[in-house]
This record gives C-alpha cells, sequence and structure tokens, in this order.
C-alpha cells in the first residue's frame, strides 16, 4: 500500500525527480566561490569584529561567527575604507530560521555603503580557457522586506593598465518577486577587453545600500564560466556522477554525462545524442511492475518515435518493457515482449495523441494475473489480458534511447515499481504532481 503524504512509495525499485533536490542535485559544474559559503554548524557563537568601535556592536544586532566547509573563518566583513567606518552599518553574518544556516544580512535606513565581498581567489582566468567575449554567471539566493531593494552584483578586478574596476560590469536587474521570501537569482557577464584574463587578483562583490532603504539578506554564492546558472553547489565541483540519484538507492551511481541541459540547469534530451544508462541489475527483473513518467515533448526527434525508456532485450531492434510515444500528434504506448525476440513484442496504445509542449503523466501496469494496462493523466485508456508474464533478464534500463531511437523532451519523473498500482494509486500519484505541471 501506500505510505507518505503525497505519492506511493512501497514497492519502488527506482525513482528519481527533477524537481526534488534529493534527486536531482544539478548539472555538473564547478562553483569557484564555495569557500565563500559558510559551513552548517549546529551551533553558532556571537561574533562581530571590532565590537568594541563606535556603535559596531548596536548596528550589527544578533551576528555570529561563520567558518566555511575547509574550516576557514569568513566571518569578516568590515570595510575600514569606509568614512566613520567604526559608526556604519556593514554586512554580517546572522542566523536565518528559514533556511537554518548562517546568511549575510544588511539592513539600511539612509543609503550607506554595505556590501558582501568575496576574494574569488580563483587564479588568473586565462588558465581557465576564458577570453573576452567569453561568459560566466553569478547566481545567489536573496531576500528582501522591500521589493524596490536589490543587490547591485559584479566582478572586481584589474585591467591591462593595473586598473579597478568592474569591468565586466554591474548588475541590478534580477529582483525579488515577493517579500519576505528566499529567490534564487542569477546574472550572467561577458568578459570585456578590457580585463586583464592574466592577472590573478578578484572578488565578487554584492553592494546591499542601493536602490532604497530596508533589509536584504545573500546565501548560497555560485560563481560558474557557463553563460547560465545551475543549481547550487556547495563544494567545488559537481561531477556529472554527482547530479541525478535514484531515490531509491537501488542505482548507486548515475552517469548524467550523456545528457544535455536547458538555459536553467536542467536535464533535457534533445532527440539526437541524449541518453542516460542505468546498469543491468536484478532490481529490474520483474514479472509485475509499473512504469511511470512525467514527459514533455520538444518537438520530434531525429530518428523515429520518442523512447521515454526501456529495460532492453538480448536482440536488436527490442524491449523488454518500456514506454513509448510517437512524435506530435502520436499516440504514447508501453511494450512487453514474452521472448527474446521481436516477434514476441506487445504493443497498448492510448487514445491521447501528444502534442508538444505540453505535460503528461503516462503509467503502464502489468499485475500477477497477466492484466495490462495504460494510464495517461490518471484516467485508464487501455487495458488487455495477456497470456503468460514478460520476458525475465537483467540487461540495462535505457533512458531518452531505445533501438538507437532518442527522445526529444523532458522526462522530469521516472518510477518503477516492482508491482501493478492500482487505479486508486495511479490517480493518486497523478494528483500529487498535476499542479506542479498544469494537469
Amino acid at each position: 500500500m501506500s505510505s507518505g503524504p503525497n505519492i506511493v512509495r512501497d514497492g519502488l525499485v527506482f525513482h528519481y525527480d527533477l524537481s526534488d533536490g534529493k534527486s536531482f542535485a544539478g548539472e555538473p559544474t564547478t562553483n569557484y566561490i564555495y569557500h565563500q559559503n559558510p559551513r552548517i554548524d549546529g551551533t553558532y557563537t556571537s561574533y562581530m569584529p571590532e565590537s568594541a568601535q563606535g556603535t559596531i556592536a548596536v548596528n550589527h544586532p544578533q551576528a555570529i561567527r561563520v567558518y566555511n566547509i575547509d574550516n576557514g573563518d569568513i566571518s569578516y566583513y568590515l570595510n575600514g575604507g569606509v568614512t566613520d567606518w567604526t559608526n556604519a552599518r556593514h554586512a554580517y553574518w546572522i542566523y536565518d530560521s528559514d533556511l537554518k544556516k548562517p546568511v549575510v544580512q544588511s539592513y539600511d535606513t539612509v543609503g550607506s555603503w554595505q556590501a558582501k565581498y568575496m576574494d574569488a581567489g580563483m587564479g588568473a582566468w586565462s588558465s581557465l580557457g576564458m577570453t573576452a567575449g567569453s561568459q560566466y554567471t553569478i547566481s545567489w539566493l536573496q531576500w528582501t522586506n522591500n521589493l524596490n531593494k536589490r543587490a547591485h552584483v559584479g566582478f572586481y578586478s584589474r585591467d591591462n593598465g593595473g586598473g579597478f574596476n568592474f569591468w565586466d560590469g554591474l548588475s541590478s536587474v534580477p529582483v525579488n518577486t515577493k517579500t519576505h521570501t528566499w529567490e534564487r537569482l542569477s546574472q550572467t557577464f561577458t568578459v570585456s577587453s578590457s580585463r586583464n584574463l592574466n592577472d590573478n587578483f578578484g572578488n565578487v562583490y554584492f553592494y546591499t545600500h542601493v536602490f532604497d532603504t530596508g533589509y536584504i539578506r545573500i546565501a548560497d554564492v555560485q560563481l560558474e564560466l557557463k553563460d547560465h546558472a545551475t543549481k547550487f553547489s556547495p563544494t567545488l565541483t559537481r561531477s556529472s556522477t554527482q547530479g541525478l540519484f535514484d531515490r531509491t538507492r537501488n542505482v548507486t551511481s548515475i552517469n548524467a554525462s550523456t545528457v544535455s541541459y536547458n538555459s536553467n540547469g536542467k536535464i533535457i534530451f534533445d532527440g539526437t545524442d541524449d541518453y542516460i544508462d542505468l546498469p543491468a541489475a536484478n532490481w529490474n527483473v520483474l514479472t509485475t511492475h509499473t512504469l511511470e513518467g512525467v514527459f514533455k515533448s520538444n518537438g520530434a526527434p531525429g530518428s523515429g518515435y520518442h523512447v521515454l525508456f526501456q529495460k532492453e532485450g538480448g536482440y536488436s531492434g527490442g524491449a523488454v518493457y518500456g514506454l513509448r510515444c510517437n512524435p506530435n500528434g502520436g499516440q504514447f504506448y508501453t511494450m512487453i515482449c514474452y521472448d527474446n525476440d521481436a516477434a514476441s513484442q506487445n504493443t497498448l496504445g492510448s487514445s491521447t495523441t501528444l502534442q508538444d509542449g505540453q505535460w503528461y503523466h503516462v503509467v503502464s501496469t502489468f499485475d500477477s494475473s497477466y492484466n495490462w494496462k495504460l494510464y495517461i493523466n490518471g484516467t485508464l485508456e487501455n487495458s488487455t489480458t495477456l497470456s503468460r508474464v514478460p520476458y525475465q533478464n537483467s540487461s540495462a534500463i535505457t533512458i531518452g534511447q531505445g533501438d538507437g531511437r532518442k527522445m526529444n523532451g523532458e522526462l522530469d519523473i521516472m518510477r518503477i515499481y516492482n508491482y501493478a498500482l492500482s487505479e486508486q494509486e495511479v490517480l493518486k500519484n497523478f494528483r500529487a504532481i498535476r499542479g506542479k505541471y498544469g494537469l
């Protein structure tokens, strides 16, 4: 039976969900500013540098001491170059009860200088393959009590003459859409020809005193040498095997190096050469099963129909089981093979026709009485009774590819169960996702 508030969990043998941070950590990346984010500790001590000076202690309530994951102290944000700095307000660390970790806060009523600044420590950008015209992206979490208030963000570096400035510009465009709500923002910059890319100096700045008064908080800062932002990485690198995880842990390592990512850093399948192989294993040798996917087509694939996923057969041109659909205007269908040959393949089709750009919840079930059913968006669309169980082997399951055919689209959720979900359980899973996908 089912457990948990949203989906059926009993009998799950494979499960990923790209909207779930526990399942999808994000596109492989390098976060060059990872070391300027806080280590998560159980408790934090009160601390404000130079607190005995002027009104610093009064101006920075709830300040705490913070270390990064490399055990470095990153608590110090005071700028002694500001006029009357001992009586000014500075950006400082506090504990945020929503995120349950330290964040940088600045609160400003007079427009005085405040900033979160971070030494990148990247070395020469030329050594990282960057040239004039290359792009990079800074992203961060932001909270404010005033929608007119925002951070002024940029990378501070030297030019070819040794001058210091934000040669690639300062951004003021990303803004919160709600007050008192953490939102992830990002800005992509283009490397200026004025930059000295052979120079090691460079800092990321968040000027937090501009545009209006009020409170602003910054967390989870990321600097990537990409033209788009990916999910936040608290470590320096996130490899191709650290991005996508099977929630059931039957598959311990998923290599996502063979897929594409869109401008939001989300996994997509481009219809030409994208796929993910799950290794051959005993968890997918199933006499009864449920196959489930949440799919959107981004256009016709380069070779025939979309293959959402399939368990490979031991012969050429067939599958033990799987889910597929024809391009725009075609039908979804599911396959089962009796034996290790293409002649034994059975198909069960839907009455729903696929439309590009729309999400669909697709489920196929096969029970111990050989009853085979296909559901689209929570509704039973076709069923039949077979004469025996499918062919059994431990071969690989491939996502986004099968028999040389690809998928052009997005498979946000994939689940496999070791028994046939009931109609009520299929509907439960559909209701858990319908609001998110507009179904």
